[in-house]
C-alpha cells in the first residue's frame, strides 16, 4: 500500500463510528478512528501504537473492502460534512398546496351558450379578490423560509455537534498517538535501562563468578600449602623422633661399650691386686691348729647375681692360682682378721694410682673384681666388717650364723653398689673435666704400655705400679682457673642438653602418654558446672608452644541440645606459673545447636565463660549449624568475646557465604544491641521476601527482640519500617513498613509503573512453623502514570463488548487503593483508576494464582453513555475483562 494514499470515511464508517453500528472488533474500529480523511497511510502508520502496526495495512485494505472508508483520490468530491438521513426537513415543515375553497354557484344565465359543467364548482371568491395571490405566496414563502431556517439551524446544531464529537475524537485520537509515542520512548529507554541493568547484572555476576572461583582457587591453593605443610611436619615430626630415637640407641649402646670397657678394665685389674693380697697371705698364713679363733670363708659358697653386663674378653689368671677353690678339710685355708690392719679408705674421687691398696680397700675391691669376673660362681668372702666371734674352721656354723652373714654380705653388696655408683657418676665427670689433660697423657701412656709389652716377663706387680709411679705427676698439670672455667662450660652445656631434652620431651609425651584416663574427670567437672551430662570421645593436649588440649565428640545436654566436633582449648601460658589457669581461646569446629535449646546454649556459653578458676576470652565457631523447627542455617562462623571476669561484651556471627550477618554487643540492663544484615538472600520464614540488602537495628534480650528500624532493598526498590517479636509463650510479631519506589513489573509482568505504600503487619503462632502462615497485613498503594497490559478498559467500556479484547492496554494517571492480606489470600478494595478519558472503581481478590473482582468504568468523552459495569476474571499472568452479563 502506498504511504500517500489518504482514506476517507464513508456514511457507513460514521455510523460504525459513532457507535449507530457496532460490526467492528476493537483493533479494526481503533483503526477506522484514525482515518481522518487528511492523513496519509505513512502518517497513520508513524502514529498508530506499537501493537497495531504489524497489521495495520491489512485492518485498512479490510475496511476499504467493507465499505467503511474509500481511497479519497478514487471517490470523487465527498462533502465534507454529510447530512445523515434523520437530518432531512421533516413531514411537518412541507408547504401545503393551494386548496379552492367551494362556494355557492351563482344562477345560470338562460340565456347563455353551451353547457358549462364547472359552473356549479367555481371557487369561493376571496374577500380581497385583488390580493389573494400575493397574499398566498407570501405565506408561503414565509413558512418555506422559517422551515428552512428551523432545518438550517438544526443542521448547524447537529453539525457542530458533529464537529465537536470529530475535534474530541481527533484530541483523543492525537492524545492516543502521543501517548503512544511516550510508551515507545518510554519502551526504548525502558530496554535500553534494562540492557544496562542487564549488563550490569552480568557483568556483576561475572565479577561474582569470577571472585568466587578465585577464592575457591586460592581456598583450595591454601588448603593444598596447609596439607603439604602439615605433612612436610608430620613427616619432620617422625623424622626427629626417628632420629631421638637412634640417638638415644646409640648414645645407650656407647655408654654400655664404655661402661663395659671400663668395668673390664677394673676387674682386671682388681683381680691382679686379689691375686697379689692372696699370695702374699698365703706365705704369712698360719697353722690351722694355732688359729683356733679364726674364720674359714670356703665353709660357706654364695652365688653372686648375673651382672647387667657381661664382661667381654676379660682374662684373670689370677683365679687359677686362687685358693678360693674347696681343699681337703685338713688344708683348709682360713682367714684371720688379727692380720689386717683398719684403715680409713681413700675417697673414691681418686683414681687408684698408689702403688699398694690398703687392707680396708683390698676386700671391697676383691668383691667387686670377684662380681665382675666370676658372674654366678661360688665366691669366698675376703672382705666382710669385723664379726663379733668367730669360729674353728671345722665346726659346722648354725642357721643364725648363716643368715647373719647373708645378711652382712647383702648389706655389703649394697654398700658397695652404691659406692660403685657414686664413683662411677664422680669418674665420668672427671673424666670430662680432665679430657684435655687425659690427652696429654694418651702419649705418655701409649709409650708406656709399649714397654710394658716388650717386658713380658715382668712380674704382675711391677706393671701397676711403674704405671701409677709416671702417671702420678700428670695430675699436677691440672690448674684450678682453668678447670673452673671447663667445668662451668660443662654444666652450661649440661644444662642446655638437659633443657633441650626436656622441651623434646614436653613435645613428645602428648603423643606417647595415654588421656582417656582423663577424660571422666572433665566429664564430671563440665556436667558440675552446667548441670547437664556432657560426653567426651577424645581427648589429646601439649605443652609447647603454647599449652592446648583438643577435644572432639562432645555433647552436652539430655537430648543434645549441643554438639561439636572438635574443640581446641589455648591456655595462656601464664597458666604454667599461677593458680589460675586463663583460656586465650576456645575453638569450636562443626557445631550444630538445635532451636529447642538455643537459650540453654547461650546460657551454658556464659557459665563456661565467667568459670573463676578457668575464665575464657574468646570463643570461635566454624562450620555452625542451627537446626530449629522451619529454620536451618548452615556455616556459621564467628567469634564471640568476654571479658576479664568472663562476661560478654560482643559477637560478630556470619554464613560462609557473606548473605548473613549478626553483630552483637553488651548494654545495660542484661540485653545485647543487635545489628543485622542480609544481602541476596531471603528472610528464613518468607522464602518470596528476597531482599538485595536489609539492615535491621534493636535490642535483644531473653524474651523478646525490638527492631527500631529497619531499610532493606527489595525487587529494585526501598522497603523501611519496625517490629519486635516475642517468644514468652508462643510466637509474635508486628510492625509497620513503608514501600518506595517499588517497580510493579517486578511483582507482575502485566503492570508497569513505580508503587508506593504503607502497610502494618502482624503475626502470631504457637510455633516458629507456623508463624509465617498466620501472617496479616492491613495498607493502602498509590501509583502513577503506569499501564496495565492484558485489558483495554476504555476499549470494552465503549463497546460494552461481552467478550475479552485481547491485546488491550490502559494507560492511568494514577492508581490507588486498600491492600489486605489473610489466610494467604491477597484482597484489593477501592480501588481507583484515573486518566483523562475514564474514571474507574474496582475491588480484586487473589487467591493463589487465580483473579476475581468487579469494575465500573465511566468514559468522560461520551457524556450520556452509562458506566459501564465489567467483570474481571482469569490468572494472574492472563486476566480477561468483559461486560458484566
Amino acid at each position: 500500500m502506498d504511504n500517500k494514499t489518504i482514506f476517507v470515511r464513508t456514511s457507513k464508517g460514521e455510523d460504525e463510528m459513532h457507535s449507530r453500528t457496532m460490526h467492528l472488533p476493537g483493533d479494526i474500529k481503533r483503526a477506522l478512528l484514525m482515518v481522518d480523511g487528511k492523513a496519509t497511510f505513512g502518517e497513520i502508520f508513524k502514529h498508530a501504537a506499537p501493537s497495531l502496526r504489524p497489521g495495520l495495512e491489512a485492518m485498512l485494505q479490510e475496511l476499504e473492502k467493507d465499505g467503511y472508508i474509500v481511497d479519497k483520490a478514487k471517490s470523487g468530491n465527498i462533502p465534507k460534512m454529510p447530512v445523515p438521513p434523520r437530518m432531512s426537513v421533516p413531514p411537518r415543515m412541507s408547504v401545503p398546496t393551494k386548496m379552492v375553497t367551494p362556494h355557492k354557484a351563482q344562477p345560470v344565465d338562460e340565456g347563455a351558450g353551451d353547457l358549462d359543467f364547472m359552473s356549479g364548482f367555481s371557487a369561493t371568491p376571496s374577500k380581497a379578490p385583488a390580493s389573494e395571490p400575493g397574499e398566498v405566496a407570501a405565506n408561503a414563502e414565509k413558512l418555506k423560509a422559517e422551515a428552512e431556517a428551523k432545518a438550517k439551524a438544526k443542521q448547524e446544531i447537529e453539525a457542530a455537534k458533529l464537529k465537536a464529537q470529530q475535534e474530541a475524537e481527533a484530541i483523543l485520537h492525537k492524545a492516543e498517538q502521543e501517548a503512544a509515542r511516550i510508551r515507545e520512548e518510554a519502551e526504548r529507554e525502558k530496554q535500553r535501562k534494562a540492557a544496562e541493568i542487564h549488563a550490569r547484572e552480568e557483568a556483576a555476576q561475572r565479577a561474582k563468578e569470577e571472585a568466587e572461583a578465585a577464592r575457591l582457587r586460592v581456598e583450595q591453593a591454601v588448603k593444598v600449602r596447609l596439607e603439604a605443610e602439615a605433612k612436610a611436619l608430620q613427616q619432620a615430626e617422625a623424622a626427629r623422633r626417628k632420629a631421638e630415637r637412634e640417638a638415644a640407641i646409640a648414645h645407650e649402646t656407647a655408654e654400655r661399650l664404655a661402661r663395659q670397657e671400663r668395668e673390664a678394665a677394673r676387674a682386671r685389674e682388681e683381680a691382679e691386686k686379689r691375686a697379689r693380697k692372696e699370695a702374699e697371705a698365703k706365705t704369712t698364713e698360719t697353722p690351722p691348729a694355732a688359729k683356733p679363733d679364726t674364720f674359714a670363708f670356703d665353709a660357706f659358697h654364695v652365688d653372686e647375681p648375673q651382672p647387667l653386663v657381661k664382661p667381654h674378653q676379660v682374662e684373670q689368671p689370677a683365679q687359677k692360682a686362687s685358693p678360693t677353690e674347696p681343699a681337703p678339710a685338713p688344708k683348709r685355708e682360713t682367714f684371720s682378721f688379727d692380720s689386717f690392719k683398719i684403715e680409713i679408705p681413700e675417697p673414691p674421687v681418686e683414681p687408684p694410682t698408689k702403688e699398694k691398696a690398703s687392707p680396708a680397700q683390698q676386700p671391697d675391691d676383691a668383691a667387686r673384681a670377684a662380681r665382675h669376673a666370676e658372674p654366678r660362681q661360688p665366691v669366698q668372702q675376703e672382705a666382710l666388717h669385723p664379726f663379733v666371734a668367730s669360729k674353728p674352721a671345722g665346726d659346722t656354723p648354725s642357721k643364725e650364723e648363716i643368715q647373719r652373714a647373708t645378711q652382712e654380705r647383702i648389706e655389703t653388696e649394697k654398700r658397695m653398689e652404691e659406692e660403685a655408683l657414686a664413683t662411677k657418676q664422680h669418674a665420668e665427670a672427671q673424666a670430662k673435666v680432665h679430657a684435655e689433660a687425659e690427652q696429654r697423657k694418651a702419649e705418655a701412656a701409649r709409650a708406656e704400655m709399649e714397654q710394658v709389652s716388650k717386658q713380658a716377663k715382668f712380674s704382675v706387680d711391677s706393671v701397676p705400679v711403674t704405671h701409677v709411679a709416671k702417671a702420678a705427676p700428670v695430675t699436677r698439670v691440672r690448674r684450678k682457673p682453668f678447670s673452673l672455667g671447663r667445668l662451668v662450660g660443662f654444666m652450661f652445656k649440661l644444662g642446655v642438653f638437659l633443657l633441650v631434652l626436656l622441651v623434646g620431651a614436653l613435645f613428645v609425651a602428648p603423643y606417647i602418654v595415654p588421656t582417656r584416663d582423663y577424660i571422666p574427670p572433665i566429664e564430671k567437672l563440665l556436667s558440675a558446672k552446667l548441670h547437664q551430662p556432657v560426653h567426651i570421645g577424645y581427648l589429646s593436649g601439649r605443652i609447647l608452644p603454647v599449652p592446648r588440649l583438643d577435644l572432639s565428640e562432645i555433647y552436652i545436654g539430655d537430648v543434645k541440645q549441643f554438639q561439636t566436633e572438635q574443640a581446641q582449648i589455648n591456655f595462656a601460658i601464664a597458666g604454667l606459673i599461677i593458680e589460675a589457669k586463663p583460656i586465650d581461646s576456645i575453638e569450636f569446629q562443626g557445631v550444630k545447636v538445635s532451636g529447642a535449646g538455643l537459650q540453654k546454649v547461650s546460657a551454658w556459653i556464659q557459665q563456661l565463660a565467667a568459670d573463676t578458676q578457668y575464665p575464657v576470652a574468646r570463643m570461635v565457631i566454624s562450620r555452625g549449624t542451627l537446626d530449629a523447627d522451619a529454620v536451618k542455617l548452615s556455616g556459621v562462623e564467628g567469634a564471640l568475646e568476654f571479658n576479664q571476669i568472663g562476661e560478654f561484651t560482643k559477637a560478630n556471627l556470619r554464613s560462609s557465604d557473606g548473605k548473613y550477618k549478626l553483630d552483637l554487643s553488651a548494654a545495660p540492663g542484661n540485653k545485647l544491641q543487635a545489628t543485622i544484615t542480609l544481602r541476596d538472600s531471603a528472610l528464613p520464614l518468607l522464602p518470596n521476601w528476597q531482599f538485595e540488602e536489609l539492615t535491621a537495628k534493636g535490642m535483644l534480650s531473653s524474651n523478646d527482640l525490638s527492631i527500631s528500624e529497619f531499610d532493606g532493598r527489595i525487587v529494585g526498590g526501598i522497603l523501611q519500617g519496625n517490629a519486635s517479636i516475642d517468644w514468652r509463650s508462643g510466637w509474635r510479631a508486628q510492625g509497620t513498613m513503608v514501600a518506595k519506589s517499588i517497580p510493579m513489573q517486578r511483582l507482575n509482568r502485566l503492570l508497569e509503573g513505580n508503587v508506593e505504600g504503607a502497610a502494618r503487619f502482624k503475626l502470631s503462632a504457637v510455633g516458629l512453623a507456623g508463624l509465617a502462615d498466620s501472617a496479616t497485613l492491613d495498607g493502602s498503594f498509590t501509583a502513577k502514570n503506569g499501564m496495565i497490559s492484558g485489558m483495554d478498559i476504555v476499549a470494552t467500556a465503549r463497546t460494552r463488548s461481552r467478550e475479552h479484547l485481547p491485546g488491550g492496554r490502559t494507560h492511568f494517571d494514577e492508581l490507588s487503593g486498600i491492600v489486605t492480606y489473610s489466610n494467604n489470600a491477597l484482597h484489593f478494595k477501592q480501588i481507583k483508576v484515573t486518566t483523562d478519558v475514564l474514571n474507574a472503581n474496582a475491588s480484586l481478590d487473589f487467591d493463589k494464582q487465580q483473579i476475581s473482582g468487579s469494575m465500573n468504568a465511566k468514559l468522560l468523552l461520551q457524556e450520556a453513555t452509562k458506566p459501564a459495569d465489567l467483570q474481571i476474571g482469569g490468572a494472574i499472568d492472563s486476566p480477561t475483562l468483559r461486560l458484566v452479563q
